[in-house]
């Protein structure tokens, strides 16, 4: 038993921190999340992978990501030395300036993660939350932004220009760009980032008790408007929404 503080490093005025894996073995970002002293004071975590930034949050019981692939084992566990992204909870309407993070043995070991560090099992949502998952992917790299039925739940973008990614796809809302937010209307502005022209294929499905029928991609330059499935390839010559 035991806990352990780690006081962590903001990276921008946003409230945004980034936490290091001060152990010998992988942590378990979604036990992190869990803990309930880090469930009081953090809204959710971002992780850094392959040029991309994506966000995990706890909805209810239910760990929600906007990575394309849901959580994987590789990105679930944070290898020694590794680090990421927590997100303070608003302090009176506030943005947090200091973060204390807590560790304890649970987090730890978990799954033969010290052995294994890529599978291919994934936490996705279950069947009380339905998702709306739109995904981009350019070459090597992806993104993905979920739109969220029956939560409030939200999870802003993260661009800062120290950990800008390759590719970005998000949702807007009020001109604020979002990886995760609840479905509030019958058109969701989307977003696209990118750090140089490229050919990139949309697409978008739905998952838990959520229904893509009526749903649509369309694209405002062309005014092509495509189906669940149809993950059109566009080319980006920059960013475009």
């Amino acid at each position: 038993g035991g806990t352990a503080e780690s006081g962590s490093t903001t990276v921008d005025d946003e409230g945004v921190f980034l936490v290091g894996n001060p152990t010998m073995s992988h942590l378990d970002v979604t036990k992190f999340l869990s803990n309930t002293e880090n469930a009081a004071v953090i809204s959710g975590i971002k992780l850094y992978q392959n040029n991309t930034i994506f966000s995990v949050i706890k909805v209810g019981d239910t760990m929600i990501t906007s990575s394309p692939t849901g959580l994987t084992d590789e990105q679930r566990y944070i290898a020694p030395a590794g680090a990421f992204f927590a997100v303070a909870q608003d302090v009176n309407n506030a943005k947090a300036t200091t973060l204390q993070v807590n560790y304890d043995k649970t987090m730890f070991g978990g799954k033969d993660a010290d052995k294994k560090t890529a599978s291919t099992s994934k936490v996705r949502s279950n069947s009380t939350l339905g998702l709306l998952r739109v995904t981009a992917t350019g070459g090597k790299n992806a993104s993905g932004t979920v739109i969220l039925e029956g939560s409030d739940a939200k999870a802003a973008t993260l661009m800062d220009e120290d950990y800008k990614p390759s590719l970005a796809l998000f949702s807007i809302d009020n001109g604020k760009a979002y990886d995760i937010r609840p479905e509030d209307g019958d058109i969701i502005e989307l977003g696209v980032s990118m750090a140089k022209a490229d050919s990139v294929k949309l697409d978008f499905h739905a998952e838990g008790n959520a229904s893509a029928d009526g749903w649509k991609l369309y694209d405002r330059l062309t005014g092509n408007s495509y189906e669940p499935g149809d993950a059109p390839v566009i080319y980006m010559d920059g960013s475009s929404v």
